[in-house]
């Protein structure tokens, strides 16, 4: 189905490109990250990587937190997701992340703006 949403397209291709360089930086190599339009206006971003630990979701748009796992080997300042939601609440969209320790993390942009109204 086609799709249009509204939206500034550096700041969209910031958070896009933020998310895209999480999935790639704690993927295993061979791993598969998968991008989804799911619906009109809502993508879903999804990889094979570590995850994140139940206890450190809630936490991974706080500015400054890495998380357990963001910790261990690969640089991280803890800024990029706190900047996507800044930047998604300025924009009128909604950033939303589930995971699963070990399976992999799933980001969701929805962009509709009843979606943001309704936030």
């Amino acid at each position: 189905f086609d799709c249009a949403v509204l939206s500034d397209s550096k700041w969209l291709g910031l958070v896009l490109e933020q998310v895209l360089t999480n999935a790639l930086k704690y993927q295993p190599e061979g791993g598969r990250i998968t991008v989804t339009l799911v619906k009109p206006g809502v993508l879903t971003i999804t990889d094979e990587g570590i995850g994140i630990r139940p206890e450190d979701v809630p936490r991974v748009f706080d500015r400054g937190f890495t998380g357990h796992l963001g910790r261990g080997g690969e640089k991280s300042t803890g800024i990029g997701l706190y900047l996507c939601e800044q930047v998604c609440r300025g924009l009128g969209h909604r950033i939303t992340l589930a995971s699963r320790q070990g399976e992999g993390t799933t980001v969701t942009l929805d962009m509709r703006r009843e979606s943001f109204e309704a936030f």
